[in-house]
């Protein structure tokens, strides 16, 4: 994996790329509900029925080896406030269909 650094004014924002996709980074993000990204020519959710039924999974990654910290739990209180549901429980979320959207 690639690593780039960014100076910001209050810090460093450390930028990981991976060299097989860039989407990588973005299915280890705190939760389903930031799973979003932008192509030259389109945006891709990757959970569009729950973003629309304001519902985010939690990746169970974040729960592994302790990665869970205040950061993570205020990202998370973040969409609860803005009326999100935020689940680590795959079945109270309903299903998912994988296909296509054209939203």
């Amino acid at each position: 994996m690639q690593t780039v650094i960014a100076i910001l004014a209050n810090g460093k924002l450390i930028i990981q790329m991976p060299l097989i996709s860039p989407i990588v980074p973005i299915l280890q993000y705190h939760s389903t509900v930031v799973m979003n990204y932008m192509t030259a020519r389109t945006f891709v959710s990757l959970y569009p029925e729950w973003i629309k039924e304001k519902k985010s999974l939690l990746n169970p990654a974040v729960c592994m080896d302790n990665k869970i910290n205040l950061q993570t739990v205020l990202a998370l209180m973040k969409y609860v406030r803005r009326g999100f549901y935020v689940s680590a429980e795959p079945f109270q979320m309903g299903m998912h269909n994988c296909d296509r959207s054209t939203y």
